[in-house]
């Protein structure tokens, strides 16, 4: 199933892969991505075991900062309930990738969550990554 959802983003879920399938394109900010969590989170098809790729490669604007990062993971840290891995797709911008690791970091040292991200610059790197796993 594939739904068009507010904001430019998508979500699917793979039952057969067990994993979340995430897209989101045009503004990225903090307002977004709180949205994207309530979008997958409240999800019917939702299942916190599932892995998640999250496509940011279409992404035109980025308006998020450390301390963006440090709310995000404080409103986020008791709803997110993913047990998962969780990949970042980003595409090969140094700077988006360099904003991805610093979340990741502040991900794995400020919140609560178990789901662990990493960034990738393509979505088969990032599959692989998932595959290596299971």
């Amino acid at each position: 199933m594939s739904d068009v959802l507010p904001g430019n983003m998508s979500v699917r879920f793979d039952p057969d892969k067990q994993r979340i399938l995430f897209s989101h394109a045009g503004l990225l900010n903090k307002d977004g991505v709180l949205q994207s969590y309530r979008l997958i989170l409240n999800n019917d098809e939702f299942d916190p075991s599932y892995d998640t790729v999250a496509d940011y490669r279409e992404i035109s604007e980025i308006e998020l900062g450390p301390a963006d990062f440090r709310e995000i993971l404080n409103l986020t840290k008791e709803i997110d309930i993913r047990t998962g891995k969780g990949a970042l797709v980003i595409g090969d911008d140094i700077g988006r990738m360099l904003l991805a690791r610093l979340f990741c970091e502040f991900s794995t040292r400020l919140s609560s969550a178990k789901i662990r991200w990493r960034p990738f610059r393509t979505v088969l790197e990032a599959e692989k990554w998932l595959d290596s796993a299971r």
